[in-house]
């Protein structure tokens, strides 16, 4: 079976750590679930694919282990976790019957797989279109223009923020797109710049505590500063996307004027993406 576009894909943005993936050296390593599965193993391999936003594995993997371990908590004893979308809601599923080649997912609050494509085949194919994200890309690329990501860091050294607040309660974003997706949380921040800058965009990277995932419970939020008045205190209020989606005890404001340019986060940072 050829997997076509999924390889080209891989071929197209394959070698910068944006894809991650290894050869299964022995189908003995795998559930005997969906004959299109087993032959996108054979062909293309298992790991972690769009950085991150979708994970394959194998029996060997711990990964598999536990994701299973919570199919069989919910007493869905005919399904197999092959892999999820790198958060923590759920997981892919595939039927433990080789002839059975529709995938499923599985989340969490559900307690029960619903079906997503009726073939494995034509869901990994359609993939590349889903799941790859041009601006996740970047931080896995060569940077472009280090001088002036260093000049908006120097920008960035002149703000000073805390957090004053925030709603446990999640809510739905205002966009008309986004508008039935409650999975955002209110904060306030209080901002002051200690001198004119010439940035528009601050980005300021926010850890909720106390959840399952810990210190992975990251995200990011961008606020328009452009119009704020030196030495004076300015409230703003936003909205801090959850991507887990899994109770947690607080938020906390990291935020730092430097940037790490070392990790592929640093394309989250809407101020310097032009130079990524």
């Amino acid at each position: 079976m050829d997997y076509k576009l999924f390889a080209e894909e891989l071929k197209k943005h394959g070698n910068s750590g944006y894809h991650f993936w290894n050869k299964v050296e022995s189908i003995d390593d795998l559930p005997h679930v969906s004959i299109e599965y087993i032959e996108f193993v054979k062909e293309i391999g298992v790991g972690s694919y769009f950085g991150g936003r979708l994970k394959l594995f194998t029996s060997k993997d711990k990964d598999f282990e536990e994701f299973n371990y919570l199919l069989k908590e919910l007493n869905c004893h005919d399904f197999v976790a092959i892999g999820y979308d790198g958060t923590t809601e759920g997981c892919y599923c595939l039927k433990k019957e080789p002839q059975d080649n529709a995938v499923y997912w599985m989340a969490w609050s559900e307690g029960s797989p619903f079906q997503i494509n009726d073939s494995f085949y034509s869901w990994i194919e359609k993939a590349p279109s889903k799941f790859f994200n041009e601006k996740v890309f970047r931080g896995f690329k060569n940077i472009k223009d280090i001088n002036s990501i260093n000049y908006i860091i120097n920008q960035r050294r002149k703000i000073n923020l805390r957090l004053l607040s925030f709603d446990k309660e999640l809510v739905a974003h205002p966009n008309e797109t986004k508008k039935y997706l409650k999975r955002y949380n209110k904060i306030c921040l209080e901002i002051i710049k200690t001198e004119k800058t010439e940035i528009k965009w601050l980005t300021i990277k926010m850890l909720r505590t106390g959840s399952t995932v810990g210190n992975d419970n990251i995200d990011f939020v961008t606020i328009d500063i452009e119009n704020i008045i030196p030495l004076k205190p300015t409230r703003i209020e936003c909205l801090l996307f959850d991507s887990f989606n899994l109770p947690f005890e607080s938020i906390i404001c990291q935020y730092a004027p430097e940037i790490d340019l070392g990790s592929s986060m640093r394309s989250a940072f809407k101020e310097i993406t032009t130079f990524l």
